[in-house]
């Protein structure tokens, strides 16, 4: 089933108003995890369209209702001789603690 142009504004008018006043600050209040795929070290890539970016440490002090429960490393790190099947990329899980 696809999501019509009018389906799409119909729910959007059934959405409390402060969805939309408050955007997203108002949409994770109702979050309680989140998984992040990403890896988190300021390297620099050669490929334009890739930003390496240090999360973790910005999630510790800016987010403190959110808790790292867990880090899964991938199975396939990246490997320059392999690039279409490895990845430089982790799963980090945070619940929300309050």
């Amino acid at each position: 089933m696809f999501l019509t142009h009018e389906k799409y504004l119909k729910l959007c008018d059934e959405l409390p108003g402060n969805y939309w006043k408050e955007g997203k600050n108002y949409r994770w209040k109702y979050i309680e995890y989140v998984i992040i795929y990403s890896c988190n070290r300021n390297d620099i890539s050669n490929t334009p369209h890739i930003k390496f970016r240090v999360f973790l440490s910005w999630i510790i002090q800016n987010r403190p209702e959110w808790k790292l429960k867990n880090i899964i490393e991938n199975k396939y790190p990246y490997d320059r001789n392999n690039p279409n099947n490895t990845s430089w990329s982790d799963f980090y899980f945070f619940e929300r603690i309050n």
